[in-house]
């Protein structure tokens, strides 16, 4: 249920300054972010949008991007998964569907690659260094992977 995500932030994190929903609008959430002088940021979210997030997309909506299954199966070269492995990751119908073989086959570290790279673009959107953490989570909410990176500005 859907609802549940939702609700991670305040379950899982008492020392949140505050608390927003940007939908899908990540870029935009990151400049503001920066602009307004918060000094950390964590985004929550399940894998359609933090791979396109860590594909460089600012805005997320299903309409305006897809999933780009070609850079998650480049990622599983990157773990050096087998050819076979990333052949079904490029094939596979969602992100949902290609963490789901990634994990099966022993590759959950795929999930904290995703964030990797999504902090980073989020990191880098920001006018000013943010402490930037993605947490990628299932439909429960429950966290599937994780990555934090300092305020150094990378442009």
């Amino acid at each position: 249920d859907h609802r549940d995500l939702h609700s991670f932030p305040t379950r899982r994190s008492s020392d949140l300054e505050v608390f927003v929903q940007m939908g899908d609008f990540v870029g935009f959430a990151m400049r503001e972010a920066g602009r307004k002088g918060l000094r950390k940021a964590t985004i929550v979210g399940m894998i359609g949008k933090l791979s396109k997030i860590a594909d460089g997309k600012k805005m997320t909506h299903a309409a305006g991007s897809e999933v780009n299954l070609a850079m998650l199966a480049q990622m599983m070269q990157e773990l050096r998964a087998p050819i076979a492995l990333v052949e079904q990751v490029a094939g596979a119908n969602t992100g949902r569907h290609a963490l789901e073989i990634a994990v099966a086959q022993g590759f959950p570290q795929l999930a904290d690659l995703v964030c990797e790279r999504a902090a980073h673009y989020c990191r880098s959107y920001a006018p000013r260094p943010i402490d930037t953490t993605v947490i990628l989570t299932d439909f429960a909410g429950n966290p599937l992977g994780q990555s934090t990176l300092g305020g150094s500005h990378v442009q």
